[in-house]
């Protein structure tokens, strides 16, 4: 990871089998679009963050069954978001 307010996701740290994420009180500000590459992601708690914004392809996570965004700067929500079925 470079530093606190940015995630990378592949390599070391995430990858498409990773199932749980917790990155809570990071004051991460965005996700990256490659975020879609979790396919296999079941809960992603992202709570006491600085996120405004999601990436439209977090509608992609066909696995998500948990996403806690409490504490963050969300002022709307992608409507790709309404894809999540779990």
């Amino acid at each position: 990871m470079e530093n606190s307010n940015s995630i990378k996701i592949g390599g070391a740290f995430w990858g498409p089998s990773t199932p749980s994420i917790i990155i809570k009180n990071w004051a991460l500000t965005s996700l990256p679009a490659n975020i879609e590459q979790l396919t296999m992601l079941e809960s992603f708690y992202l709570s006491g963050n600085r996120l405004t914004t999601l990436p439209t392809e977090i509608g992609k996570l066909c696995a998500l069954k948990n996403l806690d965004l409490s504490y963050n700067r969300l002022t709307a929500l992608p409507a790709e978001i309404g894809q999540l079925r779990s």
